[in-house]
């Protein structure tokens, strides 16, 4: 219980249920939200794309961060193709 490995899969599995939680509850409530997202490069030149969702969760709006994503293409064409892509094939759950 004590290997990375273990607890990598516990935190995936917490931050993956957190993710359908917060999708749910844009659904379910038909809150009004934005989408907010920060193109980044790490030291090792890789690029990747942030995703944050901001809207109202009792009474308070809140901003989320919802999923980081590789680019292969950090381009304004190649975050939004990444961007719909990501929404479109349904990885939200």
């Amino acid at each position: 219980m004590f290997s990375n490995n273990a607890c990598g899969d516990i935190i995936h599995h917490i931050s993956q249920q957190m993710r359908a939680e917060l999708i749910h509850h844009i659904v379910t409530s038909k809150s009004k939200f934005a989408v907010l997202v920060d193109e980044s490069t790490s030291v090792a030149n890789v690029q990747s794309l942030e995703v944050y969702v901001r809207t109202q969760f009792d009474g308070q709006i809140c901003t989320f961060f919802l999923t980081l994503l590789e680019l292969a293409d950090a381009t304004a064409v190649g975050l939004e193709k990444t961007l719909v892509d990501f929404f479109a094939f349904g990885r939200l759950d």
